[in-house]
């Protein structure tokens, strides 16, 4: 029998720790459907998620599977000025669940504040937007109808978020906010994040090209100071970015980004360093077309721990990810060895 003895969580609900997903991705063409299935060495092809948008590629239906059974489900169906969203988590079946549905506008859930071993969470989200597009009002509701809770967002000319509120059932405001400021250039200042009554406040400063060259967080009575240099050298670019010691008050070097050109190939390098020592290395390599073919990540010793490479079709869309982890496996309590784990995520898209 074999022990895998490494701190990987296999979450199935996010899709496999969602290793395909791919940052800032915005798909190409006119999708119609997508679905996507995971293969390894020892499995077939399971089915992890699939989308169904409409005729302006919005989502309409997500469903995410488990043990090749849904789920989750979500359908939304999008109206002049509303986005009505059905969640279904634990569940198959959204019409049963909300079967009973219909809006009870100022009554009180008679079950508020009780609990239940139901895994079961079924929800009902309609959202009011402006006519920038904007979510303004979003008020989520039990399959009975009763109101659960309350967001309200305010935007700025730009449609920039500039705060959230939030407010229980009984319309009573909660402590939970976000409040952002920009400068004349849009760009964001300063946020305040408060959640499960914890403050986040985040404050930025830029140069004059509006580039990030200051950061400071605090949090829990702490506070973290962020520098940012971009030393520009011939066919490179680079971003250095330096942590506030608290104890010197000395700023150390905590992460180097370099991006440079190699045979009409980008590759970007983040290097991690901790205490002067390099903690991890990171390379990201994009095709002529800027699209991610490859990534790859490497611990303090330099050992290849995790190798992905990309293939995409000819919409500009990546259909096949393969994913390659190095693992310490223990075989009967013996001695702990590397042992490589890899994973085959295919999407299947249709285009309208």
């Amino acid at each position: 029998m074999k022990k895998i003895l490494f701190l990987f969580i296999l979450n199935f609900y996010n899709g496999f720790s969602q290793e395909y997903i791919v940052e800032d991705e915005v798909l190409k063409g006119k999708p119609k459907s997508i679905e996507l299935t995971v293969s390894s060495e020892n499995s077939n092809e399971i089915p992890i998620e699939s989308k169904t948008f409409d005729e302006k590629g919005r989502i309409i239906l997500f469903k995410k599977f488990y043990d090749n059974r849904i789920y989750t489900q979500e359908r939304t169906k999008y109206t002049k000025n509303q986005i009505i969203i059905e969640l279904c988590d634990g569940c198959n079946d959204l019409d049963k669940e909300l079967a009973e549905f219909s809006i009870k506008e100022n009554q009180k859930n008679p079950y508020s504040g009780y609990l239940t071993a139901d895994p079961r969470r079924t929800f009902k989200t309609i959202k009011t937007t402006n006519k920038n597009g904007n979510v303004i009002l979003s008020k989520t509701y039990n399959p009975e109808g009763y109101l659960v809770w309350e967001n309200r967002y305010n935007f700025d000319k730009n449609s920039k978020l500039l705060s959230t509120e939030t407010f229980d059932d009984e319309g009573k405001k909660e402590k939970e906010y976000i409040k952002n400021t920009y400068n004349t250039q849009g760009l964001l200042i300063e946020s305040i994040n408060v959640m499960h009554h914890y403050e986040t406040k985040t404050v930025y400063e830029y140069d004059k090209q509006n580039r990030k060259i200051t950061e400071k967080v605090w949090q829990d009575k702490k506070v973290n100071e962020y520098k940012f240099e971009y030393p520009t050298l011939k066919d490179t670019s680079k971003i250095l970015k330096y942590f506030k010691n608290p104890d010197d008050n000395s700023f150390k070097l905590s992460t180097s980004e370099v991006t440079y050109f190699e045979n009409n190939t980008k590759i970007k390098k983040v290097t991690g360093i901790y205490n002067g020592n390099i903690n991890y290395t990171r390379f990201f390599v994009y095709d002529a077309q800027n699209k991610l073919i490859s990534k790859t990540y490497y611990n303090d010793k330099n050992e290849l721990r995790t190798e992905t490479k990309i293939s995409y079709d000819q919409v500009g869309n990546w259909i096949e990810m393969n994913v390659s982890n190095l693992m310490n496996v223990s075989y009967n309590g013996g001695e702990l060895k590397p042992e490589w784990r890899r994973n085959k995520y295919i999407r299947k898209i249709q285009y309208n």
